[in-house]
C-alpha cells in the first residue's frame, strides 16, 4: 500500500515575541527549501510589541500562515485557540523563539505516514547554548523531552484530551504528556507513541528559567503531583525528583517548613546520597530561619 502523506499544522502562540517570530515561523515553512508545514497558525496573545504588525507583513509573503489575535490570556490559551482552528492531521506546537529543525517535519509525516494510526511522535531537542548529550526520548511519556516542538499530536487526539490546562504557567507539556499517558492507558482514541533520534526542535534554554518562574514552578509543581499522584506512584524516582525541586524552590523563598517536608518526602521515595544532602541544606535552611528572629529579638 502506497503510504498517504499527513497534514501537519504548526501552531506558534506568542507575546512579544516581535523580534524572534519571523525565524520560528520561517524554520516550519522550510523557506530553505525543506519539507514544510502545511499551515503556520500564530496566536498573537495580547503583545505590545509589534508582533503582530511583523507576522501581518509575512503573511502579505506566506499563504500558509494565519494569524489570530487575542487578549493575554497565557500561551497555554493561546495554544488551544490555534489548535482549535488547524487543519492539519498532526499539530506541532513551538515557541516563538525556538526553531523547528531541518529535518522535523519531514521526520513527523514520516512516521506518521508509515504507521497510520499512531497518536504521538516524539523526536529529539538540541538545547542551545548547553553541552547537554542527545538521545532518543522513550516511548513512555513520563520520561523524556516535553519541550515544544519535539512532538508532534493526532489532532484530534489533542482534543479528546482537552488540550492544555489552562490553571498551568509551567510544566504545561509534561502535564499534556501525562494526560496522554493516562489516556493510552484508558484506551481512548490513536494513542500509539512513535520515538527516533532525529533532532526535532533547537531550543533557546534559559539558565534562569528557574528563577525568573519559580513561583510559577512551585503552583505547577504541586499541581502535577496531585493531578497525577496515581502515576507518580509507580514512578518513585520521578515522584522524588518532583518533591526535591519543590523543596528547593521553597527554601530559595524562605518557606522552609514545608520545603523541609517535601524533602523528606524526596529522600523517603527514593534514598540517594543526592536526597540526603538536599534535607540536610533544607534543615540547616529551616534552623537558621527559626534562630534568626530569636537573635534579632535580643
Amino acid at each position: 500500500m502506497a503510504e498517504v502523506t499527513p497534514t501537519v499544522s504548526v501552531v506558534i502562540a506568542s507575546y512579544n515575541g516581535a523580534t524572534t517570530i519571523t525565524n520560528a515561523i520561517e524554520s516550519a515553512l522550510g523557506t530553505d527549501g525543506r519539507e514544510q508545514a502545511d499551515e503556520v497558525i500564530v496566536i498573537d496573545d495580547g503583545s505590545t510589541d509589534g508582533t503582530n504588525y511583523v507576522v501581518e507583513q509575512l503573511c502579505t509573503k506566506y499563504p500558509q500562515i494565519v494569524l489570530r489575535t487575542q487578549e493575554n490570556l497565557g500561551r497555554c490559551a493561546a495554544r488551544n485557540y490555534g489548535a482549535s482552528l488547524a487543519l492539519g492531521e498532526y499539530v506541532v506546537f513551538l515557541d516563538d523563539d525556538d526553531l523547528l529543525s531541518v529535518d522535523a517535519i519531514k521526520t513527523f509525516k514520516h512516521e506518521a505516514s508509515r504507521t497510520p494510526y499512531v497518536g504521538i511522535i516524539r523526536l529529539c531537542v538540541d538545547y542551545l547554548g548547553t553541552p547537554l548529550v542527545l538521545r532518543t526520548p522513550p516511548t513512555d511519556l513520563f520520561d523524556g523531552p516535553s519541550i515544544p516542538g519535539s512532538f508532534a499530536l493526532r489532532t484530534s487526539l489533542f482534543a479528546h484530551v482537552g488540550g492544555y490546562d489552562v490553571n498551568l504557567d509551567y510544566a504545561e507539556n509534561s502535564d499534556l504528556l501525562w494526560r496522554l499517558h493516562r489516556l493510552a492507558i484508558e484506551g481512548g482514541g490513536s494513542q500509539e507513541v512513535l520515538s527516533c533520534g532525529t533532532v526535532g526542535v533547537h531550543h533557546h534554554h534559559r539558565h534562569d528559567v528557574a528563577t525568573y518562574y519559580r513561583t510559577d514552578r512551585i503552583n505547577a509543581t504541586r499541581l502535577l503531583i496531585d493531578k497525577h499522584a496515581d502515576a507518580l506512584q509507580e514512578r518513585p524516582a520521578l515522584a522524588a525528583s518532583l518533591h526535591g525541586i519543590l523543596a528547593h524552590d521553597l527554601t530559595q523563598i524562605g518557606e522552609t517548613a514545608p520545603a523541609f517536608s517535601y524533602a523528606w518526602q524526596s529522600l523517603r521515595l527514593r534514598p540517594a546520597a543526592r536526597s540526603t544532602a538536599r534535607l540536610g541544606r533544607v534543615a540547616l535552611h529551616h534552623a537558621w530561619s527559626v534562630m534568626t528572629p530569636t537573635s534579632n529579638a535580643a
